[in-house]
């Protein structure tokens, strides 16, 4: 049965943009607090995704929840905020564009915390190329909320601000100024700043079940087709839907595998601080259970490509070798930077190396 033709009108509704302040999870409670700084300068961790646990549930809209869980790696690079208290007005100065997620992040937390006042409010990255699978737009509202969760004490916990910014995220239309397009978020990039880990499963609701903090012996390899053109949010899952289907063949094929394995191996290997176990499951899934196929909407060569990168796993060269959420960057996690960063140049990619980043977001007041 073809899913898109069965739900047409249901995943029309599910995925039409909305209108910057819109909240549609808002937090159980009231807040009237008072901002107890004035100031506050963010620096907050990109992530990379390495899979989803359970593919099918990213193409079922249930109000911006989305539960497929994830696989989620931190890295040491940063998207920096800059937040201060105005009497008025919501007034930005960023240098990555993307002021509708700035203003959005904005305005949210204006209306949970009852703040009448105004932002003004900076920003940058030190990785800045939007909708490529490393986590920049989700970063960017991360540190936009938690900027202004600090200026008001943190009165919102980890518990809830977690869920509460996967459940009201969007990205960037290019020319719409005021709106956003809603995308399957599942709370990876929320996860990776609140917690003092290189890797995290996610499950449920945005639930970290498992983490651990990566040796920094290890060093993180991005690489991105240099010929690779940009798509805006909107297009890129305008192309993601019309491959639905593949996604939830591949969820309904083997999210019980992947649960046995995660259950039986992965998670006992992580809590002996190893890589390789939750490295192996990750290219199963990419290779072996239809993902590469399955993202290759954004990006016509990615399977061509992921063959190739293929040799760095079969060699033994990485623990952790993907494609980071829908793609085009790759990544390997691996102790032989040079060897794999070599074979990533030959293929074309434009290429970063990093570091894993084992702990939670930096906030510095002033």
């Amino acid at each position: 049965m073809n899913i898109l033709k069965q739900n047409k009108a249901q995943f029309k509704k599910d995925f039409e943009p909305f209108k910057i302040g819109t909240i549609f999870n808002p937090l159980k409670r009231s807040f009237n607090c008072k901002p107890l700084h004035k100031e506050v300068l963010i620096k907050y961790p990109l992530r990379l995704n390495a899979m989803a646990l359970d593919p099918s549930k990213i193409t079922e809209n249930n109000n911006l929840v989305f539960t497929p869980g994830e696989i989620v790696f931190s890295i040491a690079k940063f998207t920096i905020v800059k937040l201060k208290l105005t009497s008025k007005g919501i007034r930005i100065n960023s240098k990555i564009g993307r002021e509708s997620i700035i203003k959005h992040s904005a305005l949210i937390m204006k209306k949970t915390m009852g703040y009448k006042g105004g932002f003004y409010i900076e920003a940058d990255s030190e990785l800045d190329i939007a909708h490529i699978g490393i986590g920049s737009s989700g970063s960017l509202m991360c540190a936009v909320i938690s900027a202004i969760n600090e200026l008001f004490g943190k009165p919102i916990s980890k518990k809830e601000i977690i869920p509460f910014i996967a459940q009201n995220y969007g990205e960037d239309i290019d020319g719409l100024n005021d709106w956003l397009n809603p995308v399957q978020c599942i709370g990876g990039s929320a996860c990776s700043g609140n917690y003092d880990a290189g890797v995290m499963v996610i499950a449920g609701q945005s639930q970290v079940i498992s983490s651990l903090k990566i040796d920094p012996k290890y060093s993180i390899i991005i690489g991105l087709p240099k010929d690779y053109k940009t798509l805006d949010s909107k297009k890129a899952l305008e192309l993601e839907k019309k491959n639905f289907p593949l996604f939830l063949k591949t969820g309904r094929t083997y999210s019980r595998e992947i649960a046995y394995r995660m259950i039986h191996e992965v998670l006992p290997s992580l809590s002996d601080n190893r890589l390789d176990i939750i490295g192996n499951l990750i290219y199963d899934y990419r290779y072996k259970m239809g993902s590469i196929k399955n993202c290759s909407f954004c990006y016509s060569n990615l399977e061509n490509l992921a063959e190739n990168l293929s040799a760095i796993k079969k060699m033994g060269l990485a623990e952790i070798l993907s494609l980071s959420s829908v793609g085009p960057s790759f990544f390997a996690i691996t102790k032989n930077q040079a060897a794999c960063k070599r074979i990533f140049e030959e293929n074309g990619l434009k290429v970063w190396t990093t570091k894993p980043y084992n702990r939670k977001y930096k906030a510095s007041y002033e």
